[in-house]
């Protein structure tokens, strides 16, 4: 046997490794061995080449029979010997990496910092050059993801050039290393941000230290009056204090400094959800939102709903009061049980239809037919008819006084508003003209005596050219240039004279934007004027929907109502006209009528006809008009169902809210002020194109009018692909919601939460207020709206004339999410944060008058929109005290309602709580999530869409709401996009209103939330799988679990789970990562396609899952195809079937 001897180490006979160890090694020892292992793995590589690689493997020699016992969990690194010679060169190889690895283990922490870093080579080729290229950002959380990415790429680059060629190294050994080079980097920069950061305060400090000393006033940070924090907001108002890369695009803009605060404006009142703080919110309320105000209208229908139900309860119980029958619906979980009538009884959706059939015909103005009909109307119809009555004049008085309606008076104060600002933007125009005259004029004097002169100047060279006989060099040159310039200042002569080049570049712009504006005023004033005098129906009874299906398959109907609009337009005509012939007039009338019905059939459904057939604000609300008909005349063809007075209030309460919001403003004129903060901040025209694009998508997402194809057949398809991917992996969300109460702890404290949690079991006369307040603010409605979905899939699509797919959804949603407990969970619980949240804001309202409310509170009541006139109104109002546990009652429905101001404080108190109760039980809302969730896209106009538009005119239009002149759009709308977030909205809405909530040190219940998160976390795991922290899965793993499950991480652990997912289905052996996937297949071929399939969905997994089944089946395999099936079958996840189930299909109940 040869020896080998290499620095003195004899490789046959071997020292063992716990003698080598240095229990208290110094300072350089540590260094040198951190240089070592960075090092040497490379140049001992080189070295065993050189001695083996031309060596032949020995056909007698196993290497695997004659490792040391001592290195056998080593084998990996050794088996590949050639020979024993081999063997004990990479055993020595070994010793020395494992001898290295004690040294630095028990040396100072900075000696292998050193080591790892100084020691390093690739340290000053890559990271030190990258540190002088990279700026340090604005924030530490910007310097430190920065540092941090730097330290990512360095630490990857040193792995790859160490780990493919050490021996010895642990699992995951170069995963640590990476991060401990990626915290370094982040450490670093951080510390430096937080260094800069501090040098301006340490400035400040010694500059007011040497003011006092000169006996100067300084600026305080303390209020010397209220001894509270003065708050320098240098960001701006409107400005999120945490930031979400996840969150929608109007999120990102309020967190960027790259945006004006009059642009964040426009943003925040549009979509924010009371979610994340915002900067301004620390010393004043900015109001509340579109999307967030919405909330109390429905509501409002919801109150007129639950009367209704209350009414046919009434009715067909012979109910007297005091005497016999039933005075209130039969309800579970605040859940109309509609279907269960006795016997002979009308059902409710019946009743319904025939009172609001009769409460149209009413309106009719023959009042002997109208005697006539409410013979036959009951007692509790004419209840409702008052009910209906006070509901839509509400609404009528409310959208005068926003200005969403707009009558002659105001149309005529419109007009002349237009007018004066012509006149104003004319008056401009006329001073920058004449300007722009007097600099063409000076510029031209100019212009022609430089021309003057250079001829001249020629004239003269010429002169000598002729007394000399030739042209120089010099000579020649010289003319040239003349010529030139000459030409050059010819060309700007004519250009002044042709009248091609008109003042300077900021007066061309100037002129531009007059001309624009005035152009869009005069054709606002015309349109204004042409609304003068369209017909309205002063006494507004009911939304026209057309029922569609209906029409559709009646064609007798279809026929009748087509003659009734050729009689109205007829009529109309020969009023506008009537010297023109009538045979003229009734032909056209015909036309006007077949051009209504298929405007009718083919629009949106959810289009309801120009809501109160009024005048609405902006010239654009006039192309919906579609008839003139009162409602009694069309009663036989319109939508009667009880949704239609959820729709009615959803789209009527929107056009108020954005009303309200942007001071009555049409949707055309605020996109052009967007555009003109945008201008004004100096963006650039492309820049301000995406704004405009962003703010277009994002009030589309706030008045419901995101997804326009809806009833295409292909998106129902997918919608409840989605649907029923729910019901098939979601029958333990239930479970899940019981971790529910931890976000209330988060917002309320643990003992409070208890306090309302006994209270809300023992109290039933304050169960009862409280579900009925928060029916008013539309809360804890989950159940009855079939809504609970919306928590954990991403749909919210809601339509008042459904199709059977949509209907067949509905029904098994309501089915689905009852039996699963989630929708009963997430009543009750809402209905718990209702009893605190009620109780806070009543209690805080006082201290906010009174002055005794501290800064952390204010905040919250700021945040909320209850500012301190809200609150004076609060505190006037007839609040109630619970007798159980001393909790204070809204009692909203004493609340008064005969003025505009009183319903609008009454939506606005509605609204923080409603908002509040979507925060503490986590759901994500347009605010959380961008747009591709929805299945909308924009992208920029490109020649391949100019190309295909040329084929298919419809393909890739451009979005001319959301484009400018100098920015096209197009939008891309397909549910397809939605399918990779599936699941995902909980996730979305966690990132912030559970991680932003945990880091905002405004919050006072953090810890308490955070224990609590985990706490019921564990619960909820341990409720669905009595085994899960027993199982043979590794502690590392089970705390991810726990921690992914209480959303404190938001998306994050979700993308990581995505991403272990996908790596699974490539390595071998995945059970043996550091934290395992969620679901692993233990056939490699299944987890290949299980990752393939990982980013695009559940549904298109469901769809593989399905293929294997199938698959099985075929080949005979029926163990498997049935466990396939069971595990991805709808319903069968239902905890109280599911381990019955797995008895049936599969055999043994785990």
């Amino acid at each position: 046997m040869i020896e080998y001897n290499r620095r003195g180490r004899n490789y046959v006979n071997h020292m063992p490794p716990e003698y080598l160890a240095t229990p208290d090694a110094t300072w350089v020892q540590g260094f040198k061995a951190a240089v070592a292992y960075n090092n040497m793995p490379l140049v001992e590589s080189v070295e065993e080449a050189a001695l083996f690689g031309n060596i032949g493997f020995d056909p007698d020699f196993v290497a695997a029979d004659h490792i040391s016992e001592q290195y056998l969990p080593y084998a990996e690194d050794l088996v590949r010997a050639k020979n024993a010679d081999h063997l004990a060169y990479l055993e020595g190889r070994l010793a020395d990496s494992l001898q290295r690895k004690q040294i630095m283990a028990s040396a100072p922490f900075t000696s292998q910092l050193a080591g790892g870093t100084i020691g390093d080579p690739l340290f000053f080729l890559s990271f030190v050059p990258a540190l002088n290229t990279l700026k340090l950002g604005k924030t530490v959380g910007q310097a430190t993801a920065r540092f941090g990415g730097v330290g990512l790429a360095y630490g990857t680059a040193s792995e790859a050039r160490r780990a493919p060629f050490a021996v010895g190294d642990d699992p995951y050994e170069s995963v640590s290393n990476i991060a401990v080079e990626t915290a370094f980097g982040g450490f670093l920069g951080g510390g430096l941000r937080v260094g800069a950061n501090m040098i301006p305060a340490i400035r400040s400090g010694i500059g007011k230290a040497r003011a006092r000393m000169r006996g100067e006033e300084v600026a305080h940070t303390i209020d010397p009056k209220t001894g509270e924090l003065v708050y320098a907001n240098s960001r701006g108002e409107y400005t999120a204090s945490f930031g979400n890369p996840f969150g929608s695009r109007g999120q990102r803009i309020l967190a960027s400094d790259e945006f004006s605060d009059d642009i964040k404006q426009y943003f925040y009142l549009l979509n924010y959800n009371m979610g994340v703080p915002i900067e301004g919110q620390k010393a004043r309320s900015l109001g509340q939102s579109v999307a967030a105000g919405v909330q109390s209208h429905v509501g409002n229908a919801m109150r007129l709903m639950r009367s209704l139900e209350d009414l046919h309860a009434q009715e067909i119980s012979g109910f007297k009061k005091g005497q016999q029958g039933v005075e209130k619906a039969s309800r579970i979980l605040n859940t109309h049980l509609a279907d269960f009538v006795p016997l002979g009884k009308r059902p409710y959706n019946e009743w319904f239809e025939d009172t609001v059939m009769k409460y149209l015909q009413a309106g009719q103005p023959n009042p002997q037919a109208v005697d006539a009909l409410m013979a036959g109307v009951t007692d509790q119809q004419k209840k409702a008819f008052t009910l209906f009555k006070e509901f839509f004049d509400g609404f009528n008085f409310d959208a005068r006084h926003f200005g969403v309606i707009k009558d002659d008076n105001f149309i005529n104060k419109a007009i002349l508003d237009a007018q004066e600002k012509i006149s104003t933007k004319m008056d401009l125009l006329r001073d920058i003209e004449k300007s722009v005259k007097n600099y063409n004029t000076k510029l031209f004097d100019r212009l022609t005596k430089a021309y003057a002169k250079k001829a001249e100047f020629l004239e003269g060279i010429e002169v000598n050219v002729r007394k000399n006989g030739s042209y120089t060099a010099k000579q020649l040159a010289a003319i040239k240039k003349l010529d030139d310039e000459m030409a050059d200042l010819l060309k700007q002569i004519d250009e002044l004279e042709g009248g091609l080049k008109v003042g300077t570049p900021k007066q061309r712009k100037k002129i531009l934007d007059l001309q624009r504006e005035i152009s869009f005023q005069t054709t606002f004033a015309s349109r204004m004027h042409d609304a003068l005098g369209l017909p309205t129906r002063k006494n507004y009874r009911f939304p026209i929907f057309y029922d569609k299906p209906m029409l559709i398959e009646d064609p007798e109907l279809l026929a009748s109502f087509e003659q009734r609009l050729t009689e109205k337009y007829f009529m109309r005509r020969m009023k506008d006209n009537p010297k023109m012939d009538e045979n003229f007039h009734r032909e056209r009338a015909k036309e006007d009528a077949g051009k209504t019905i298929s405007r009718i059939l083919e629009e949106d459904g959810a289009d309801m006809e120009a809501d109160f057939s009024g005048k609405l604000g902006g010239a654009k609300y006039f192309a919906h008009r579609k008839t003139d008909f009162d409602e009694w005349e069309v009663a036989d063809v319109m939508i009667k169902k009880p949704e239609v007075l959820l729709t009615y209030a959803m789209q009527m309460g929107r056009k108020i809210e954005f009303s309200r919001a942007f001071g009555g403003k049409s949707p055309d004129e605020v996109f052009k002020d967007v555009e003109a903060a945008g201008r004004a901040q100096g963006l650039s025209e492309v820049k301000v194109a995406e704004l405009r694009k962003d703010f277009v998508s994002e009030y589309d997402r706030a008045m419901g009018l995101l997804n326009r194809d809806a009833n295409r057949l292909d998106q129902q398809a997918l919608r409840l692909t989605k649907t029923y991917a729910g019901w098939t992996y979601l029958g333990g969300a239930g479970i899940s919601a019981l971790s529910d109460p931890a976000t209330i702890v988060l917002a309320h404290g643990m003992v409070d939460v208890v306090r309302a949690g006994k209270a809300m079991l023992t109290d039933g006369v304050l169960r009862g207020k409280v579900l009925k307040d928060a029916a008013g603010a539309n809360t804890a409605l989950d159940v009855s709206m079939a809504q609970a979905q919306l928590r954990v899939l991403n749909d919210s699509l809601q339509q008042h004339n459904m199709t059977p797919i949509e209907q067949f959804m509905q029904f098994g949603n309501r089915l689905f999410y009852t039996l699963n407990a989630l929708g009963p969970i997430t009543v009750t619980f809402k209905a718990l944060d209702q009893v605190l949240v009620n109780d806070k804001f009543i209690r805080l309202s006082k201290k906010l008058l009174d002055k005794s409310i501290d800064r952390q509170d204010k905040e919250y009541l700021f945040r909320y929109g209850i500012d301190e006139d809200l609150a004076r109104y609060i505190n006037d109002m007839p609040v109630q005290r619970a007798e159980a546990d001393d909790f204070f009652l809204a009692n909203t429905d004493e609340w008064p309602r005969e003025t505009p101001q009183q319903r609008a404080f009454l939506r606005q108190y509605q609204t923080a709580t409603a908002a509040h109760a979507d925060n503490a039980v986590v759901m994500a809302q347009n605010f959380d999530k961008p747009l591709i969730m929805d299945g909308v896209l924009y992208l920029k106009d490109n020649p391949f869409f100019a190309m295909m538009r040329k084929q298919f005119p419809n393909l890739y239009a451009i979005d001319e709401r959301a484009s400018t002149a100098a920015q096209k759009f197009v939008r891309i709308e397909n549910q397809a996009m939605t399918l990779p977030f599936t699941f995902m909205n909980f996730a979305f809405g966690a990132n912030n209103k559970i991680l932003t909530a945990v880091r905002d040190p405004m919050r006072k219940h953090r810890l308490a939330g955070v224990v609590s998160l985990l706490g019921l976390s564990y619960l909820s795991l341990e409720v669905k799988d009595r085994y899960w922290w027993n199982s043979e899965d590794e502690t590392p793993d089970m705390i991810a679990r726990l921690i992914d499950h209480s959303g404190i991480t938001g998306i994050y652990s979700d993308l990581g789970y995505i991403g272990l997912s996908l790596a699974a289905g490539f390595a071998d052996t995945p059970e043996d990562f550091f934290i395992e996937p969620r679901y692993v297949s233990p056939n490699r071929e299944d987890r290949v396609w299980d990752s393939l399939t990982e980013p695009f969905g559940a549904p298109v997994g469901l769809g593989l899952s399905y293929y294997r089944a199938a698959s099985d089946y075929l080949a005979g395999r029926y163990t498997d195809a049935n466990k396939e099936l069971f595990y991805n079958a709808p319903f069968l996840g239902l905890p109280f079937i599911r381990d019955d189930m797995r008895d049936l299909m599969i055999g043994g109940r785990r």
